[in-house]
Formats: structure tokens, C-alpha cells, sequence
């Protein structure tokens, strides 16, 4: 991602708020990162080489090398608006808040469009367990105590949705605080972005992702069994909604009715039988149908 990169790092050397550190960790790139790094004469961007060991452990590099009271996170093809850390300076320094997370908005580009994407409010939800697993917060969007991340780091050995799990994690202990008027940050959408790359080894990495999350010693031990039953009903129905994008017809009747069954009375179920309905006709929803590339 080399040629997307000066832009991510342009918008933080760009930021209004000037006490900074941007520390790029480059995790065993094959590509000129290296390169596009150094063309940045700012003392206080940092390189930093590991041999690949997936965005994880990227992360955690970067946490442990960090200097400042506060991390915040960006993806290389990611971008933030020049306000972005004095927005968050304003709220965390002078007022000496008890604040331990905060969570901006974020804006989708798409073909240099930006589309501002609302978080739902956390009040709506009978818990902070329940508001984090149906409101899937970007890595990007956060800043955080770097006491409380040197505590709580990266599970490595999670591959997808590993920011989910640590903010539970940190969501037992500590508050999250919405900067709720102010987007500042930037998903680019595109074709190679890995979440809209998802495969069946990926889905399997999810599936168990929930179960780790449901065992004795997880936060989700705590949850009622509605909350339970609403995450994996709507879990099961993505996963259907994936298998109707591949024309995998059985194994998307498979989902649905597991999606029935883990929540028989939930408004969503509407739609699981329509979708069952037009499988048994032979045919593909057409808001699922494949997408021509």
C-alpha cells in the first residue's frame, strides 16, 4: 500500500494540533514503504520494521513504542481532517476530564465522495457489551489511554474483528466517551480493503471469534441470553448474506435457518424468510445477487 500511504501520513503532518508523534510500522512489507516513508523530513515520524506478523501485532509494536499519554490509530489507506487530534486535544487536556476512550464519527469516501456514517448512541443498548458487538468501531476512530492499552493489547491470535474483542476487554473496566458533532475521520472504501475481501476461512475466523467471546472468561458471560440470541440471529443472517453473494444457494439456506432458530422472535426474520422464500424458488435475492467486477 505504498501508493496510498503518503496521503494516511500528509494527514496527520497536516493537523492543526502540532504535538504529535506518527510512529509507521511496517509489517514485512515487500513494497517501496520504506521509501515513501523517508520523502517526509519530520522528526517526529518514526519507522519501524518487523518481519510480517499480521496488523495485530503490528499495533501492539506501535503501542509499546509509543511516547505520548494518548494513541490513536490509522490504516495506511485511511485519512484524518486537519481538526482531527486538536478536536480531541480540547476535550482530553485543558478540561482534565476522567476520560479513558473516546470515539469520533467517521466519513466513507467512496470514489471521493465522503458520506457521514452516524454511530448509533450507546443509550439505545441495555449494555455496553451489547452496543459493541452490533456497532463495529474502526481501530480508526479511537483514542485511547496508552496506560490502558499497555494493559489490554491486540489478542494475536485473532485475525478478524480483533478490534471487537479488545474493546470489550477494555469495556469492563473503563468508559467509552462519543465525540459525537465531530468526523474527522476517513474510511476509504475500495475493492482491495480486506473487510469486503471476506472468504470462508475468514467467516470461520469470525464464527470463532464469537464463541471465544462467549466463553466463561469472556465479557460475554455477563450477557442476557436476548442479547445472545440478537447477536448470533444477526451474526448467522451476514453469513447468508455472504453465501447468497458467492451463489452458495444450500449454504445460504443453511444460515438463514440457523438465523430462525438462534432468534425465532426477532424483526429481522421478516427478511430471513423472504430470502428463504426466493432460495427454495431457485433464485438469489437480487440485493445478494453476485457483483460483476
Amino acid at each position: 500500500r505504498a501508493h496510498l500511504l503518503p496521503k494516511a501520513i500528509q494527514s496527520v503532518v497536516d493537523q492543526t494540533f502540532g504535538d504529535w508523534e506518527l510512529i509507521i510500522v511496517d509489517d514485512g512489507s515487500t513494497d517501496d514503504t520504506k521509501a515513501v516513508v523517508e520523502k517526509f523530513q519530520d522528526e517526529r515520524i518514526r519507522y519501524i520494521y518487523q518481519e510480517n506478523q499480521e496488523r495485530s501485532a503490528a499495533r501492539n509494536n506501535g503501542i509499546n513504542q509509543a511516547k505520548g499519554s494518548y494513541i490513536c490509530f490509522l490504516d495506511s489507506d485511511d485519512y484524518f481532517l486537519k481538526d482531527k487530534l486538536a478536536n480531541l486535544a480540547t476535550l482530553l487536556f485543558p478540561v482534565k476530564l476522567e476520560i479513558d476512550v473516546v470515539y469520533d464519527e467517521v466519513s466513507i469516501e467512496k470514489n471521493g465522495v465522503l458520506t457521514k456514517m452516524k454511530t448509533s448512541e450507546q443509550s439505545k443498548y441495555d449494555s455496553i457489551f451489547e452496543f459493541l458487538m452490533f456497532n463495529s468501531l474502526y481501530s480508526q476512530q479511537l483514542c485511547i489511554s496508552k496506560q490502558i492499552l499497555q494493559k489490554h493489547q491486540y489478542n494475536r491470535k485473532i485475525n478478524n474483528n480483533e478490534d471487537t474483542e479488545l474493546w470489550l476487554r477494555i469495556s469492563e473496566d473503563y468508559k467509552f466517551f462519543n465525540l459525537s458533532e465531530s468526523y474527522q475521520t476517513v474510511i476509504v472504501e475500495h475493492t482491495s480493503r480486506s473487510i469486503n475481501l471476506l472468504s470462508d476461512t475468514q467467516i470461520n475466523d469470525v464464527l470463532n471469534l464469537y464463541n471465544h467471546i462467549f466463553t466463561k472468561t469472556r465479557p460475554g458471560i455477563q450477557a442476557s441470553t436476548k442479547t445472545k440470541k440478537k447477536i448470533f440471529g444477526s451474526l448467522y443472517f451476514n453469513i447468508a448474506k455472504i453465501k447468497m453473494q458467492q451463489s452458495k444457494k444450500y449454504d445460504s439456506i443453511v444460515w438463514l435457518v440457523k438465523s430462525l432458530v438462534s432468534n425465532p422472535k426477532s424483526k429481522l426474520n421478516k427478511h430471513v424468510l423472504y430470502c428463504l422464500f426466493n432460495l427454495f424458488m431457485g433464485k438469489i435475492p437480487k440485493q445478494y445477487e453476485p457483483k460483476v467486477q
